[in-house]
Order: structure tokens, then C-alpha cells, then sequence
């Protein structure tokens, strides 16, 4: 099966997905009153869902007949699921303000009770979004030794059109339509992404599917152990003749892998939150502070994701380079400190020449782009790394290997949003929180480092 199909839909999908996200986070806004309190609900229930999808599609994503048949009705289901919410959302109003009148003025509980039926609400369409990813990581990565690669490739496609369907929502269709209207065109941006899946998967026939994946066990076991790429050439030659995955050191080493994957999953979202309060200070919208964050952060991802393909289309990844890749996105979070001390001295007239709409949004990409380009691209080079080391470039389990990896990864993600927005941005302040975020991806640096000397 050609990838550009594929591709293409999965883009689709990223681009409904970030419509729907950012139309959320200005509805929960209203709600909350406190933009970072609705930034870290929407963001938990997003990566909360996805990571229950992922996790439950991760384990059956391998068996699936038809990968795109089943992605075109998870599809269709985040339409049917995400079309009601804007109408849901306002309605939940008149419970909130029954339940403040038996409550003490500013009490935890309110806030409680508001992000658990915001949560609610958001989990079933968010739980179909997740499930998607194992399913085309399984039908694309058909090739072994090219794992790592396609998935890259995946994972930057979904991560670009993320980032156009933030930009688009928060800086036009919101406003030029409101959030009723932006949300129908993410509805009907799932039901395109569904047909062309359907039809793409009508010329896939399962005999076809089946074939190829025998042929990549098949291919994967001659040679005495040496992968060929995508190219027919070896790229990565072992002498053991047994598949990496069946080592019971492999499978310990996996863990571990998980688990420090599963801590920079909290990181990372720590960062996001922490960023997104900073830029704000820059802007006076809210939603578009938080749209040109979210889309230069899903521009460095996508970056990330391209650049992690091709490296890995000419040689293996190894422990040390995820534990290279954690050092330096420890030290250029460190770094985004003294570039935001500097951004101030950046005055929009002295740029652009003058205020005007068209100016302003220019100016709030440029702040972002400055500060957060270096460490999401980071960000991004880590999953296609983590991939290719979990998987070992094998591809008999490709979706459980990504379903474990994402499952995982958000879950500390979800964490991440919430204990940085309701936790340490209150208690440490915005520049100690992403001090301590930085040092911890230097701890996991360093214990790859070590992982790496104990082979």
C-alpha cells in the first residue's frame, strides 16, 4: 500500500482533531473564567481520551483485517460524538450555578465539579481520536528495519495538520464563525478523512494486507538476521538470527523505555501549560495566545517528526540517542527562560513597521516561533526514536508497540497538565516550574546515558 494516501488522511484527521480542541478550550474558558485551569481540563480529557483509544486499539490494531476500514469508522464515530458538544457544554451552566450556591465563594470542590463533566463530555470523541493511531501505524509500517521511519512520517502528517487546524480555528473561524459553525466543519473534515478511507480501502483488498505482512516476517528472518529497508538494501545487520523482541533483556530494556517515555510525556505537557501562560502575558486574547503557542508547538513537533524519518532511514537508533535527545531538550527548555526575558525588547512596531490585525498575529507567531522552535522539535525527534528502539524495527506488532508507547506517553501527559496547571504554576511560580521540568529531562538524559554504558 502507498503511504501518500494514508498520510494524507491521517493529516485530515490531525487537522478535525486541533478544530475541535481549540474550540473547546474557548467554550471551557467561559466556564472556567481562568484560562489556565480550561487549558489544563482541555488537555487532560484530549490526552486522557486519546491515551484510553490508544491503549484499547493498541492491543487489537494487529489483528484488523482492514486498517482503513476500521480508521473510517472511528472516524465517523468522532463526528457523531464531537457534533453535540458545543450545545452540551453551555447547557452544563445552570448545574455549575446550582451546585456555587451551596458552595463557599472560590471553593476547590466548584472546579472540581466543573472539569469532571467537562472531562466527561470530551472523553468519547477524544478516546475514537487515540484509537486511530495504532491502527494506521499498523497500516503503514509494513516494511522491517523502516518502522521507526514510517511512523515518523505518521506522526509528523497528523502533528502538521494539528498545527493548520489550530491556526485555522484560532485565528479565524472562531472568530469569523463562532464555535458552533468551527466545530461543523471539523465534523464534516472527519466525514471526508472516513470516505477517503473507506474508498482507499476498497482497492486494499485484506488478501493484499495479509500478503504484505507475511512477507515482512518472511523477509525479516532471512539474510541471518539482517533488516531490509524499504529500498531492498541492508540497513542494519545483527548476528544473532533470533528476532531482537524475543531477547528477555530486549523486553526489560523495553520497559524501562516506557517508563522514562512515560515521565518526558509529563514533561512535555508541564512545558506546554507553562509556555502557554508565559506567551500570554504577550498577547490579549486568550485563545490566541494559546493558538499561536499550540501552533508553533505542533509546527516543532512536525519538524521533529520529519527529521527523526529520515534519520532513520539511514541508520539504527540506540539508547544514547534518546538519552541525547532528552539532555538537550532539558537545556533548551532551560534556554526558552533567557529567551523570554528577551522578547520583551521586540517591539511589534520596530518589526513590522506598524499595528494592524494582520501585523499582530505575524508578531504573536514570531514570539512563539522563537521561543519554542528549538525544544519541540526536540519533542518530535523523540517519538520516532522511541518507536524504533521499542519495536526493535520489527514490524509482527507495530500497532501494540505504538499503542503502548502513546498510551503511555499521554497518561504521564495527563498528569503533566494538570499537576503543572493546578499544582506547581501555583505553588512554584511560572519560571521554578520550568526550571524543575528541565532538570527532570536531564535526569532521564542521564539514566539513558547509563542504560546505555550497561549494555
Amino acid at each position: 500500500m502507498r503511504r501518500l494516501p494514508i498520510l494524507l488522511l491521517f493529516f485530515l484527521s490531525g487537522v478535525s482533531a486541533l478544530i475541535y480542541q481549540t474550540s473547546w478550550i474557548r467554550q471551557t474558558t467561559l466556564i472556567f473564567g481562568v484560562s489556565v485551569y480550561a487549558y489544563s481540563v482541555v488537555l487532560a480529557a484530549f490526552m486522557g481520551g486519546s491515551a484510553l483509544g490508544t491503549a484499547w486499539m493498541g492491543r487489537r490494531a494487529d489483528r484488523a483485517v482492514s486498517g482503513l476500514g476500521v480508521f473510517a469508522g472511528l472516524q465517523v464515530g468522532v463526528a457523531l460524538f464531537g457534533l453535540p458538544i458545543p450545545f452540551v457544554l453551555p447547557a452544563l451552566m445552570p448545574v455549575y450555578a446550582g451546585i456555587a450556591r451551596s458552595l463557599p465563594v472560590d471553593s476547590w470542590l466548584l472546579t472540581a465539579v466543573r472539569a469532571f463533566f467537562s472531562v466527561l463530555v470530551l472523553i468519547p470523541p477524544t478516546f475514537l481520536m487515540g484509537a486511530s493511531l495504532p491502527v494506521m501505524a499498523r497500516a503503514i509500517a509494513r516494511r522491517a528495519g523502516a518502522v521507526g521511519a514510517a511512523v515518523g512520517q505518521l506522526y509528523a502528517a497528523e502533528t502538521l495538520g494539528a498545527a493548520i487546524g489550530c491556526g485555522l480555528a484560532g485565528l479565524f473561524l472562531l472568530r469569523i464563525l463562532g464555535t458552533q459553525q468551527t466545530v461543523f466543519i471539523a465534523v464534516a473534515l472527519n466525514l471526508l478523512a472516513a470516505a477517503g478511507a473507506w474508498r482507499v480501502s476498497r482497492h486494499t483488498t485484506p488478501t493484499t494486507e495479509e500478503t504484505n505482512h507475511k512477507d515482512t516476517k518472511t523477509q525479516r528472518k532471512a539474510g541471518s538476521g539482517k533488516w531490509q529497508a524499504a529500498s531492498g538494501k541492508s540497513q542494519v545487520a545483527d548476528n544473532d538470527p533470533q528476532p531482537a523482541t524475543r531477547n528477555p533483556q530486549f523486553a526489560i530494556r523495553n520497559s524501562q523505555l516506557l517508563a522514562a517515555y512515560t515521565l518526558s510525556g509529563f514533561v512535555a505537557l508541564g512545558y506546554e501549560v507553562v509556555w502557554a501562560r508565559i506567551l500570554a502575558v504577550f498577547t490579549l486574547d486568550a485563545v490566541f495566545s494559546f493558538s499561536m503557542m499550540l501552533a508553533t508547538y505542533l509546527l516543532g513537533l512536525t519538524l521533529g517528526g520529519w527529521i527523526g524519518a529520515g534519520w532513520m532511514k539511514r541508520r539504527r537508533v540506540v539508547w544514547a540517542d534518546f538519552a541525547a535527545l532528552q539532555a538537550a531538550l532539558g537545556l533548551a527548555a532551560l534556554g526558552t527562560i533567557f529567551v523570554f526575558a528577551w522578547l520583551p525588547g521586540l517591539a511589534l512596531e520596530d518589526i513590522f513597521g506598524g499595528y494592524s490585525v494582520t501585523n499582530l498575529i505575524l508578531y504573536e507567531f514570531l514570539l512563539g516561533f522563537l521561543s519554542l522552535i528549538l525544544p519541540t522539535t526536540l519533542l518530535g525527534l523523540l517519538f520516532p526514536v522511541v518507536v524504533s528502539l521499542y519495536t526493535g524495527e520489527e514490524t509482527s506488532a507495530v500497532g501494540q508497540g505504538v499503542g503502548h508507547i502513546a498510551a503511555l506517553n499521554t497518561a504521564g501527559a495527563i498528569l503533566g497538565s494538570l499537576v503543572v496547571g493546578f499544582g506547581l504554576i501555583p505553588w512554584l511560580g511560572l519560571q521554578s516550574t520550568l526550571i524543575l521540568l528541565g532538570l527532570v529531562n536531564l535526569l532521564i538524559g542521564a539514566g539513558g546515558f547509563w542504560m546505555e554504558r550497561e549494555k
